[in-house]
């Protein structure tokens, strides 16, 4: 029996991180690096060095600034991993959280970290040629110390993909009842439309905007044969066996979706007879055995048109 304390905790983040989902992986570099950062400036306040530690975490955010950012360019990465305050980061990764779980369930463990980092990257790059674009930034000198962190951008680009694959998919939202995941993007992206008028955060705003296309190109491509996740994880492949020469590579997880658990609308008859679910189900036994790369085109596109992907989002 296990005694509490830091040894147990830490042991549990490890063993979270080792069995975990992507999903819930992402989520725990998130937090563990916002509690490290949270405890740098408690004793910053006590020691007097805040200047200096902000000086030090302005390297892992994004910064405006064209030739800043030439100095500096692993921020493109690193600050899609930072939070500026508790209210930040909680309210990111709570949307991450359902919106990640439901993409996980339809498309499987290896297509959360590449929608959500190339969704980060896309929205750094839209925030920084907007900032040396647009003339109301330019006028204001905003480049000059603008800076950008937060993981909004690749949230929004899981968001998008959960909502392009499965736009009639519904959730429970407390005392509004059951809500279809494309109302709730619209409404986000309107937010988002309208916050870009607000001077004070208009390049987060923007680069949400630009995360958001990443993840709706990216269930579109690969609803048409091309999936994009496959540069990223043959890379992260190599590197993982690199550093575990014995590790025998992830494997993809999936569960079968029975007809109990498709969305509130769109149904149509012929999605409850038994014959189409047999072929849903054998397809999916296909992916959890082999991997979402062993399925032939044609099985691709009917898992794709199968989980709504080609209904419209309007």
């Amino acid at each position: 029996m296990s005694s509490y304390g830091q040894t147990s905790i830490l042991d549990d983040l490890r063993q979270q991180f080792t069995n975990g989902t992507m999903v819930e992986k992402i989520i725990l570099a998130n937090c563990i690096i916002f509690l490290v950062v949270v405890i740098l400036k408690v004793f910053a306040a006590l020691f007097l060095f805040q200047p200096t530690l902000e000086y030090i975490l302005g390297f892992f955010m994004v910064p405006a600034k064209f030739s800043k950012l030439a100095l500096q360019p692993w921020s493109l990465i690193t600050y899609m991993f930072f939070h500026a305050d508790f209210g930040h980061i909680f309210f990111n990764m709570i949307v991450f959280y359902i919106f990640g779980k439901i993409l996980y369930e339809f498309t499987g463990n290896r297509k959360i970290l590449p929608i959500y980092m190339y969704g980060g990257l896309i929205g750094a790059l839209v925030y920084v040629v907007s900032f040396n674009l647009f003339p109301a930034f330019v006028v204001e000198g905003a480049a000059e110390k603008g800076l950008m962190l937060g993981a909004s951008a690749g949230v929004m680009a899981i968001m998008m993909a959960a909502v392009t694959f499965r736009p009639n998919y519904a959730i429970l939202i407390p005392i509004v009842g059951p809500v279809k995941l494309k109302y709730i993007a619209l409404l986000f992206l309107v937010l988002d439309l309208v916050g870009i008028g607000n001077l004070d955060n208009s390049g987060g705003h923007l680069a949400h905007l630009g995360g958001a296309l990443l993840g709706f190109f990216f269930i579109k491509q690969l609803g048409a044969g091309s999936d994009w996740s496959k540069g990223f994880n043959s890379v992260a492949d190599t590197l993982t066996t690199m550093v575990q020469p014995n590790n025998t590579g992830p494997r993809v997880a999936y569960k079968k979706e029975k007809a109990s658990r498709q969305g509130t609308g769109g149904s149509r008859s012929r999605k409850n007879s038994d014959e189409y679910q047999a072929k849903i189900d054998a397809i999916l036994d296909k992916i959890s055995e082999s991997g979402y790369d062993s399925l032939s085109k044609e099985e691709k596109e009917f898992l794709f048109k199968a989980n709504g992907g080609g209904e419209d989002k309007g």
